[in-house]
C-alpha cells in the first residue's frame, strides 16, 4: 500500500490514523505482533523513521505495548480504547454534519429516534448530543 499526503496532517498522524483504521477493521487483534517499522515502511513506502514515529505515539498512548527483542503487540484493551475514540471524534466532527444533511434531506433524526431504536446506534444514546 502507498502511502499518499492527502491532508496537510504530518505524514506520522496520517499513518497512525492508517493503522487504526487497520486495527479498527480487525486485520490485527489484540495480541498480534505489527509489522516492524522497517517492513510496513517498505509496505507504505515511506521512511522507517517515520513509521517509528507513529508507533511511539501508539506506545504513549498505550495502544502498542514493546517487548524486548521481539517488537511491538497490539495490547489488550487497545481495541476498546480505539473505539472510544473514534466514537467521540465521531460525534464531535462527523456527526453534526451528518445531522444537518439529512435534515436538508428531509429526514429528521433525534436522540429520541435512537434511543427508541429506530436509528441502529446504540453506543450513541450514551452521547451528550
Amino acid at each position: 500500500m502507498s502511502t499518499v499526503l492527502k491532508t496537510s496532517r504530518p505524514l506520522y498522524q496520517q499513518i497512525r490514523s492508517t493503522l487504526v483504521d487497520r486495527i479498527l477493521s480487525g486485520e490485527f487483534k489484540e495480541g498480534d505482533l505489527l509489522p516492524s517499522a522497517r517492513n510496513l515502511a517498505v509496505e507504505m513506502q515511506v521512511n522507517p523513521v517515520t513509521i517509528s514515529h507513529a508507533y511511539n505515539g501508539l506506545v504513549a498512548a498505550g495502544i502498542l505495548k514493546s517487548e524486548k527483542g521481539v517488537g511491538l503487540r497490539l495490547a489488550i484493551g487497545s481495541i476498546t480504547i480505539l473505539k472510544k475514540e473514534a466514537r467521540e471524534d465521531f460525534v464531535a466532527n462527523v456527526f453534526p454534519a451528518l445531522r444537518e444533511q439529512a435534515e436538508r434531506l428531509g429526514f429528521k433524526i433525534a436522540l429520541s429516534d435512537v434511543q427508541a431504536g429506530i436509528v441502529d446506534m446504540g453506543w450513541f444514546a450514551e452521547s451528550k448530543l
